[in-house]
């Protein structure tokens, strides 16, 4: 069975933990009215045993995110100072068999950089479902505000092209959103388009 994923990207943005902790506790409480299966997030262990163990993540203890981002930020460089430019790595698991990543406040300049969520969905979820890829789109755009959202099946995602810079680049598979700011591309005419807040999502008939 194909398994799909849904990938949010957007650029240099200078945010701190606590704002990171913030959009991370409005996403994982939307995922959670989407599906029992997008809850129960906590950190992955060195093995299984000791990743069922750990604590799960209330949505709304954001000083609990907070803590969990700040410890995300990147080892020293070789200056010994942190690399704070790259931004803030968290990586959950839900229990079973989806992951979680969230790269956010990365303000780097170097071009090929950017932030990122990646959520490998479900198999109950269905995105086949016109409704559903809408909602969980929506969830991304309302919690990280990024500059696109895809969501794909994993079998297409190395089919997905990038520019000059070495930076994924927006594609349709079941569903895509984009911001105003990065264009308007043209589909054809059996994909159905929505404006959503600043952006278009267009969905898969």
């Amino acid at each position: 069975m194909e398994r799909y994923s849904a990938l949010a990207f957007w650029s240099a943005r200078r945010e701190d933990a606590r704002s990171c902790a913030v959009r991370a506790g409005r996403f994982l409480l939307s995922l959670s009215v989407l599906s029992d299966e997008m809850t129960a997030w906590r950190e992955q262990g060195r093995s299984k045993t000791e990743a069922v163990a750990q604590k799960i993540y209330d949505p709304e203890d954001v000083g609990a995110l907070e803590r969990l981002f700040a410890k995300g930020v990147s080892q020293k460089d070789y200056s010994g100072e942190w690399n704070y430019d790259l931004g803030f790595s968290v990586l959950l698991w839900n229990g079973k068999n989806e992951t979680l990543s969230i790269n956010c406040g990365l303000y780097s300049s170097v071009p090929a950089l950017s932030n990122a969520v990646i959520l490998k969905i479900p198999k109950s979820f269905d995105v086949k479902s016109i409704d559903n890829t809408r909602r969980l789109i929506a969830a991304f755009v309302a919690a990280w505000d990024p500059d696109w959202v895809a969501v794909t099946a994993q079998s297409k995602l190395n089919h997905a092209g990038t520019d000059q810079h070495g930076r994924n680049q927006p594609f349709l598979d079941r569903g895509l959103y984009m911001k105003s700011s990065q264009g308007n591309p043209a589909f054809s005419s059996d994909v159905i388009e929505v404006r959503f807040g600043s952006g278009l999502v267009f969905l898969q008939n």
